[in-house]
């Protein structure tokens, strides 16, 4: 708000000008300064590479062979991973069809259970152990 009064002051003071005859020439070119414009800042000087640093932007990078090899290593795990995925997703889906055509939310088999998990669309499976006197317990973990 105070840069347009103070612009606008400059503008009625020109014209006031104007009209009593006072004439004030157009600023030179280059040098269209005006007397309330901030300071240009100098620019920054350029950051000099510290010494003992390594990595991008900062000098050269040195190679590292077990590195490189972990990455590799890395990058064959997610593709084994992703492979992994997408075959429980299959059989997921089966195990999904084959509770629904009988007409079970879970099944029990020998130390196992298969159910359907409430509220999401996939199945878990865990591990049922048997107490001391023979009854079977769930593990608690969902597993």
């Amino acid at each position: 708000m105070a840069r347009k009064s103070k612009k606008l002051a400059a503008v009625a003071a020109d014209l006031q000008d104007t009209m009593t005859g006072n004439q004030v020439p157009p600023p030179e070119p280059g040098n269209e300064t005006a007397p309330d414009a901030k300071e240009r800042r100098s620019r920054r000087p350029k950051l000099q590479d510290l010494p003992n640093m390594r990595g991008p932007g900062v000098g050269g990078q040195e190679e590292d062979a077990e590195l490189e090899a972990l990455g590799d290593e890395m990058d064959e795990l997610v593709t084994k991973k992703r492979k992994l995925a997408e075959k429980i997703t299959a059989v997921d889906g089966k195990a999904q069809e084959r509770l629904a055509t009988l007409g079970l939310k879970s099944y029990r088999y020998s130390d196992r259970e298969i159910y359907l998990k409430e509220g999401k669309d996939h199945v878990k499976t865990r591990v049922i152990k048997a107490d001391q006197n023979g009854e079977s317990e769930h593990n608690g973990n969902g597993d």
